[in-house]
């Protein structure tokens, strides 16, 4: 994972970080969990990347138990824009109150970076939610705007629109798609980058 060039927003530039996908996971007792972030730090990573509903909140629970408010320690977390079977909801409204869960889990006073997790092109463009990252940013409860998104045509749209100041992307050998345009816009704009 490499978050880069995250321009003027004050956060320090990382390449070490640690997907928290399965952590919590009720496989382990939570001490299990809390000692894995603990030596994950000690042995330098310090970006950690999680979701609401990543174990319906289990991940950022552990992270918060073992790191809480570490400002040496950066979280990335996301809003999940799931709210019913076929529903979605990336509304401003919406992720102001999720915030709320996902900083009382973490145990931390602001998130270092908020993302949206893999909204359509649809969803991005019919909800307010830019207008909720604004107003999460002022209020001092996340520190830099961003989205994890599926394809590198949308993570364009978002840097040609503004909107988002870091960008989570599938890169691999098998999707290079981000070689052709993404990485160079990225760069250009200053937008983070996690790959």
């Amino acid at each position: 994972m490499i978050y880069r060039n995250l321009g003027n927003t004050g956060l320090k530039v990382s390449e070490v970080g640690m997907g928290c996908n399965r952590l919590g996971e009720s496989s382990q007792p939570d001490e299990h969990w809390i000692s894995l972030v603990k030596r994950a730090v000690e042995l330098g990573v310090n970006v950690f990347d999680t979701s609401e509903s990543y174990g319906w909140g289990r991940s950022e629970e552990m992270l918060g138990h073992a790191i809480g408010n570490n400002v040496d320690v950066h979280i990335a977390t996301k809003m999940s824009g799931v709210r019913g079977a076929h529903e979605s909801d990336y509304s401003a409204k919406r992720m102001i109150e999720n915030i709320e869960g996902s900083l009382k889990r973490l145990k931390r006073d602001c998130i270092d970076i908020y993302q949206l997790h893999s909204p359509n092109r649809q969803d991005m463009e019919r909800f307010d939610w830019a207008d909720g990252m604004e107003k999460l940013k002022k209020q001092g409860k996340i520190r830099v705007s961003a989205m994890a998104v599926n394809s590198a045509s949308d993570g364009i749209w978002l840097i040609e629109q503004g909107y988002i100041e870091a960008l989570q992307i599938t890169y691999n050998i098998f999707e290079t798609e981000a070689e052709e345009r993404l990485f160079d816009l990225a760069e250009k704009n200053k937008v983070g980058l996690l790959c």
